[in-house]
């Protein structure tokens, strides 16, 4: 009879108020992130096959030779990176015309629960001429906390060997993004492999995210990031999520700072850095998805030291085929690649930015099948410091000898010194 009462309280109390005392707003954010979430399990262990056509247009700069000048006090800041006077020359001819790239790709998606994998075959076809093909492969591995870049020429190397790249991460979205391709970002994710947008780019707690406004056919919510592990600087959000299809996401906006103010608030750019929206729908059991959506991918105008820079990347997107049955996820990294493994220096790095990390936090390895725990990691470490002592020349293993036992002596001598002397007082 008390629980009947109970119950009949609550119905009453929600019946004149509205809800249980959770404002409507976060009543929503609520529905939303359920919704969400039970759609991203509905699509944790499929395959997913996507054609990717992609346009590349860089327009020519206002003031050339103020570039050129950025350039060369950019080549005096990196000494081991020299630009020669003919690869000037071929860069002022470079940005006094519009310059045009379109190619095709294969994108696949593999999500097997915990492990997620994405696999590209870039190749770009300019008005200058072919440029060679690379292979890209992300994986992330959120049960043990790993992401895995692999490819040709990624993150700024210029050695067209094929390199591995381990960091640790903390969310369960891919953070992965080759810094030198530029191919993969954050957001892509959300539509790529059906995860939650609540969680891109790391922002894993839905009160991150705000109602902004609301029709009749979509929910906007908005965010702001400050940098974290995939950005340097800050970053906002906004999103559209469509009634219609179960709050899925129906387009995405990302806009990148302008400046930021003295009382630390920051400004962004009135235009979005990158918008994805979706054109055709596809019902895959209770849930939808992307059938076909666009990317666009804008650079300026903006200005940088009288420098007008745009860049303009589109990218339409369509899906191919899609496949729940699929097998273990396999890692097609040949046999003795060279790897970086970035794990002990933190997690969440900035994966644009791992030239600037400490030199002795990461690990390098060849590639042997498996990634390393991280106490199997620590001792590869331990025995590249011992073998780089070892290798070091003979005045710098003297003077270390020096440090290790001749700074306990001193201190032990001036010891003996100080109680000879109170002795003798």
């Amino acid at each position: 009879m008390r629980q009947f009462i109970r119950y009949l309280f609550v119905a009453v109390y929600i019946l004149f108020t509205g809800g249980i005392g959770l404002p409507r707003g976060e009543s929503l954010l609520q529905t939303i992130y359920q919704s969400l979430q039970e759609r991203e399990s509905y699509f944790n262990r499929c395959l997913a096959l996507w054609d990717a056509q992609i346009e590349i247009i860089d327009h020519h700069l206002e003031a050339p030779e103020s570039f050129l000048e950025v350039v060369e006090q950019w080549d005096r800041q990196r000494p081991d990176i020299e630009v020669t006077p003919e690869a000037k020359r071929e860069l002022l001819k470079r940005v006094n015309q519009v310059h045009r790239c379109r190619y095709q790709t294969t994108i696949t998606v593999v999500r097997n629960r915990s492990i997620t994998s994405l696999q590209s075959e870039k190749g770009d076809v300019c008005e200058d001429g072919y440029i060679e093909k690379r292979n890209i492969y992300i994986l992330c591995n959120d049960k043990h906390g790993y992401s895995i870049t692999y490819g040709a020429g990624i993150h700024g190397a210029v050695d067209k060997a094929p390199q591995l790249w381990v960091f640790s991460h903390s969310s369960p979205v891919p953070l992965s993004s080759t810094s030198a391709t530029q191919f993969v970002y954050p957001i892509d994710w959300v539509f790529l492999a059906n995860f939650s947008v609540l969680n891109v780019a790391g922002i894993g707690k839905k009160k991150a995210w705000r109602v902004v406004e609301q029709t009749p056919s979509e929910v906007v919510l908005e965010a702001e990031l400050d940098g974290g592990a995939v950005y340097s600087a800050p970053r906002r959000f906004r999103v559209g999520l469509s009634k219609r299809h179960n709050y899925a996401p129906n387009w995405v906006e990302e806009y990148s700072p302008l400046k930021v103010e003295a009382d630390n608030r920051v400004k962004y750019q009135s235009f979005p850095t990158i918008k994805i929206k979706v054109l055709e729908w596809r019902k895959v059991g209770d849930y939808w998805m992307p059938q076909r959506w666009e990317r666009v991918r804008q650079i300026g105008t903006q200005t940088q030291k009288a420098v007008r820079i745009s860049h303009i990347e589109r990218r339409s997107i369509t899906l191919r085929r899609l496949n729940f049955e699929t097998g273990k996820t396999k890692m097609p990294f040949s046999l003795g690649t060279s790897v970086s493994d970035f794990r002990l220096c933190g997690t969440d790095i900035s994966y644009g930015d791992v030239g600037s990390v400490d030199e002795d936090c990461f690990v390098s390895y060849q590639w042997d099948g498996n990634v390393p725990t991280l106490d199997r990691l620590k001792q590869i470490r331990y025995r590249q410091v011992l073998a780089q002592r070892q290798s070091s020349p003979p005045s710098f293993r003297w003077m270390l000898r020096w440090v290790q036992w001749g700074i306990p002596l001193l201190l032990i001598a001036i010891g003996f010194y100080w109680w000879w002397r109170a002795r003798r007082s």
